[in-house]
């Protein structure tokens, strides 16, 4: 994953059913969101694919919201609080840490959709003028 890419994430590397069922490695479902807690904290990227993960990721699956939404609010939220720790780096975050966060969500998921096109539209333009 890199840093501010959220989507467009490609496989690199790949598992054997048997190396997953003789690691630690999860299997998390398609459309999911995959956070860093570790080394590289605050990234995180919509995974279009089904995918294994080490400890080092908390996956978000089957939300109640709409996935590029959820994405980019989770993602403001983690960069606004690393910014806020002046002058340290953060070496992690627990999956309790990162749970008890909280972003404000519309209702009306059209709204949810909106916004969260809107986003990665921004995104885009910003790409491009790079």
């Amino acid at each position: 994953m890199n840093e501010h890419e959220i989507f467009g994430i490609s496989a690199r590397k790949y598992i054997t059913e048997e190396g997953l069922k003789n690691s630690a490695a999860k299997l998390v479902s398609s459309n999911s969101i995959a956070i860093v807690t570790r080394v590289g904290v605050g990234k995180l990227a919509v995974i279009t694919f089904d995918y294994a993960t080490s400890q080092d990721f908390l996956s978000l699956s089957e939300l109640n919201i709409d996935i590029q939404f959820g994405a980019y609010s989770i993602y403001k939220r983690l960069q606004k609080d690393l910014h806020q720790v002046q002058g340290t780096s953060i070496k992690g975050i627990t999956k309790e840490e990162l749970l008890n966060k909280i972003i404000s969500v519309p209702i009306d998921t059209a709204e949810q959709i909106a916004i969260g096109e809107f986003f990665r539209t921004l995104d885009k333009l910003i790409e491009l003028h790079s």
